[in-house]
């Protein structure tokens, strides 16, 4: 399978995991809300890992402009970690809805979607161009691994410190 239609699968599920974040704006917050919130904050950390552990690697020496792309990648992964510690972080203290909730939300959903089309307009069309079909198909046996490895290593870390898996 091309490398280039597993990514867009990953952006797929990435952008059904961000929608689900809006169920979290009015509802009361329970260990069940905690634990949905922490599966979707799992699910993009992964990743975010991802890009950062595969992809940037990948397109780092494939054509001129691409440090200034990975750079630019780079900021938007902290600044989505950021957004993602801060609603966690008032997901869990709350006792109600929390009226910044939303809009806190709404902003971490706009950076990922800025994110992921970032990619498929700058990033997804020079692979195409400078990576043959062979060697992109080659790469998604080498994506699925490190996806494999990532997951089983943040299930070994959780476990052995007595951390929830969705906490990352």
């Amino acid at each position: 399978m091309d490398i280039l239609y597993v990514i867009k699968l990953e952006h797929e599920q990435l952008l059904r995991s961000i929608e689900g974040l809006s169920n979290f704006v009015s509802v009361r917050i329970s260990d069940d809300v905690i634990k949905e919130f922490e599966r979707i904050k799992l699910s993009i950390d992964h990743y975010l890992e991802l890009d950062k552990e595969f992809l940037y690697p990948e397109i780092l020496d494939l054509f001129a402009g691409a440090k200034k792309n990975i750079t630019f990648g780079e900021s938007c992964h902290l600044r989505i970690r950021e957004a993602l510690i801060l609603i966690y972080d008032r997901i869990v203290s709350a006792k109600s809805v929390n009226p910044l909730l939303d809009e806190q939300i709404s902003d971490l959903q706009e950076m990922v979607r800025q994110h992921i089309t970032y990619q498929q307009e700058f990033i997804i069309p020079k692979m195409r161009e400078m990576i043959p079909t062979q060697e992109r198909e080659d790469l998604s046996d080498v994506f699925n691994d490190i996806k494999h490895d990532l997951k089983h290593s943040s299930s070994a870390w959780s476990e052995s410190s007595g951390v929830k898996e969705s906490v990352v």
